[in-house]
Protein backbone atom coordinates (compact mmCIF):
# COMPACT_ATOMS: atom_id res chain seq x y z
CA UNK A 1 0.00 0.00 0.00
CA UNK A 2 2.87 2.42 0.71
CA UNK A 3 4.14 2.52 -2.92
CA UNK A 4 0.59 3.22 -4.10
CA UNK A 5 0.20 6.08 -1.61
CA UNK A 6 3.56 7.48 -2.69
CA UNK A 7 2.56 7.24 -6.35
CA UNK A 8 -0.68 9.10 -5.64
CA UNK A 9 1.22 11.81 -3.73
CA UNK A 10 3.68 12.29 -6.60
CA UNK A 11 0.88 12.31 -9.17
CA UNK A 12 -1.10 14.88 -7.16
CA UNK A 13 1.99 17.04 -6.65
CA UNK A 14 2.67 16.93 -10.39
CA UNK A 15 -0.89 18.07 -11.09
CA UNK A 16 -0.51 20.91 -8.57
CA UNK A 17 2.64 22.05 -10.32
CA UNK A 18 0.91 22.02 -13.71
CA UNK A 19 -2.04 23.91 -12.21
CA UNK A 20 0.35 26.55 -10.85
CA UNK A 21 1.92 26.94 -14.29
CA UNK A 22 -1.48 27.38 -15.94
CA UNK A 23 -2.50 30.01 -13.41
CA UNK A 24 0.71 31.91 -14.10
CA UNK A 25 0.27 31.63 -17.88
CA UNK A 26 -3.38 32.68 -17.85
CA UNK A 27 -2.98 35.57 -15.42
CA UNK A 28 -5.00 33.65 -12.88
CA UNK A 29 -4.84 33.93 -9.11
CA UNK A 30 -1.12 34.44 -8.59
CA UNK A 31 -1.19 33.63 -4.89
CA UNK A 32 -3.07 30.41 -5.64
CA UNK A 33 -0.34 29.58 -8.15
CA UNK A 34 2.31 30.14 -5.50
CA UNK A 35 0.37 28.04 -2.99
CA UNK A 36 -0.06 25.16 -5.46
CA UNK A 37 3.66 25.20 -6.27
CA UNK A 38 4.51 25.22 -2.55
CA UNK A 39 2.23 22.22 -2.01
CA UNK A 40 4.00 20.36 -4.81
CA UNK A 41 7.34 21.35 -3.31
CA UNK A 42 6.32 19.80 0.01
CA UNK A 43 6.15 16.42 -1.73
CA UNK A 44 9.20 16.64 -4.00
CA UNK A 45 11.48 18.20 -1.37
CA UNK A 46 11.28 15.00 0.69
CA UNK A 47 12.68 12.93 -2.18
CA UNK A 48 16.02 12.79 -3.98
CA UNK A 49 16.79 15.76 -6.23
CA UNK A 50 14.87 15.45 -9.49
CA UNK A 51 13.62 17.35 -12.47
CA UNK A 52 10.30 17.73 -10.66
CA UNK A 53 12.05 19.40 -7.74
CA UNK A 54 13.92 21.74 -10.08
CA UNK A 55 10.63 22.65 -11.77
CA UNK A 56 9.02 23.32 -8.40
CA UNK A 57 11.77 25.80 -7.62
CA UNK A 58 11.45 27.38 -11.08
CA UNK A 59 7.67 27.75 -10.84
CA UNK A 60 7.97 29.16 -7.34
CA UNK A 61 10.54 31.66 -8.60
CA UNK A 62 8.14 32.79 -11.29
CA UNK A 63 5.21 32.98 -8.86
CA UNK A 64 7.21 34.99 -6.33
CA UNK A 65 8.36 37.33 -9.09
CA UNK A 66 4.79 37.89 -10.27
CA UNK A 67 3.66 38.95 -6.77
CA UNK A 68 6.69 41.22 -6.29
CA UNK A 69 8.49 38.97 -3.79
CA UNK A 70 11.86 39.50 -5.43
CA UNK A 71 14.25 38.08 -2.80
CA UNK A 72 12.19 34.87 -2.71
CA UNK A 73 12.15 34.78 -6.51
CA UNK A 74 15.94 35.02 -6.65
CA UNK A 75 16.37 32.33 -3.99
CA UNK A 76 14.04 29.91 -5.78
CA UNK A 77 15.64 30.59 -9.18
CA UNK A 78 19.08 29.85 -7.74
CA UNK A 79 17.77 26.64 -6.17
CA UNK A 80 16.20 25.61 -9.48
CA UNK A 81 19.52 26.04 -11.30
CA UNK A 82 21.47 24.31 -8.53
CA UNK A 83 19.03 21.37 -8.41
CA UNK A 84 19.00 20.97 -12.18
CA UNK A 85 22.79 21.18 -12.29
CA UNK A 86 23.10 18.36 -9.76
CA UNK A 87 21.08 15.93 -11.88
CA UNK A 88 22.86 13.26 -13.90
Amino acid sequence: AAPLVLSVLVFTATLRLKYALRLLELDGDLRAARDAAEQAMAVFATRAPSGHLAWCHAVLARAHYRVDEFPDAVREAELAVRTAGALP
